[in-house]
C-alpha cells in the first residue's frame, strides 16, 4: 500500500483539477476525514458497547455526559460548516470552505448537473445539523429554550449523522471520480 502525505495528495489534486478547485477539494477531503475520525471516536465511546458506557458512567457520569454532549455538538457543527453557503453572511469577500463553495467552482464543467444534484441531496441529508446549530448550539432560540410555541429541533441520531456522512462522502466521490477516476 502506498501512503502519501496530505501535501502530496493536494499537489496531485491541483495538477488534475487546477489550483482553486484542487485546493478546495483537498481541504474538504481533509475536513471530511477529520469528521469521520470524530464520529468513530463518538461511536466507539458511546454507541457500540453498553458495558463501556456503564463503566464510564460509574467512573464519572457528569463529566462523561459533558464530553459526550461536546463531541456530539462538535460533530453537528462540523456537518453544518461543510454545508454552509459559499460566502460568509454579510461578507461576500469571505469564502467558506464548504460543498456549496466547491459546487460554485464546478458550475462551468460537464460535472455541473450531477454535482448540483449531489449537493441538493447532501444539503437535505445534513439539514438536521444546520437546524441544531442555528437553534441550539451556536445560537439559543428563545422559543426552543422556553418550550413555548416552539417548532421542535430536527431529529438527530446516530443514523442521521451516518447518512449525512455518507452523503458528504458521495458528493466528494462524484468530484474525485470525474477528475481522479477513483473514489475515497
Amino acid at each position: 500500500m502506498i501512503h502519501r502525505s496530505a501535501e502530496e495528495i493536494q499537489r496531485d489534486n491541483i495538477s488534475l483539477m487546477g489550483e482553486e478547485l484542487g485546493m478546495a477539494y483537498s481541504a474538504l477531503w481533509q475536513e471530511l476525514a477529520l469528521l469521520y475520525q470524530k464520529w468513530e471516536n463518538y461511536v466507539e465511546l458511546f454507541g457500540t458497547n453498553p458495558g463501556r458506557i456503564d463503566v464510564l458512567n460509574r467512573a464519572a457520569s457528569s463529566t462523561i455526559r459533558v464530553i459526550q454532549d461536546a463531541l456530539w455538538e462538535s460533530i453537528l457543527l462540523h456537518i453544518a460548516r461543510l454545508t454552509d453557503p459559499p460566502h460568509a453572511h454579510r461578507k461576500p469577500d469571505q469564502a467558506n470552505l464548504s460543498i456549496r463553495h466547491l459546487t460554485a467552482l464546478l458550475q462551468e464543467t460537464p460535472l455541473r448537473d450531477d454535482i448540483q444534484t449531489k449537493q441538493t441531496e447532501t444539503l437535505d441529508a445534513c439539514k438536521f445539523a444546520r437546524n441544531w446549530r442555528d437553534k441550539s448550539i451556536a445560537h439559543r432560540d428563545l422559543s426552543v429554550a422556553l418550550k413555548k410555541n416552539a417548532e421542535p429541533l430536527a431529529h438527530a441520531s446516530r443514523l442521521t449523522v451516518k447518512l449525512a456522512l455518507q452523503s458528504l462522502e458521495n458528493y466528494l466521490n462524484s468530484v474525485s471520480t470525474h477528475y481522479l477516476q477513483s473514489t475515497t
